[in-house]
């Protein structure tokens, strides 16, 4: 799953990709931050319609609801350490 892909380059093509939303344009944090529940509630819904038994999660702190649901419903969760988050987020705001 994902907000969003800017190219399917180096996916390989059996791959599904779920997109749960767009990028953001920064303009409001108020916005974002309703977005970004949002996206928790689609990739609730994603992970607990599939059956495989494995979740992936990519900076997993910011996802701890769909990470705590997919644990929840019995999926085996793999949490990617994060990048510079503080420095992600001072760079946007």
């Amino acid at each position: 799953m994902t907000t969003q892909l800017v190219s399917r380059e180096g996916i390989d093509a059996s791959v599904e990709v779920i997109t749960v939303g767009t990028a953001s344009d920064g303009e409001s944090i108020l916005d974002d931050a309703v977005a970004f529940l949002q996206y928790q509630v689609r990739m609730i819904t994603a992970i607990t319609r599939r059956h495989e038994g494995v979740a992936l999660f990519f900076s997993p702190t910011a996802y701890l609801l769909p990470v705590t649901v997919a644990r929840h419903v019995g999926k085996t969760v793999i949490l990617e350490p994060p990048g510079a988050i503080p420095l992600s987020l001072f760079a946007r705001w």
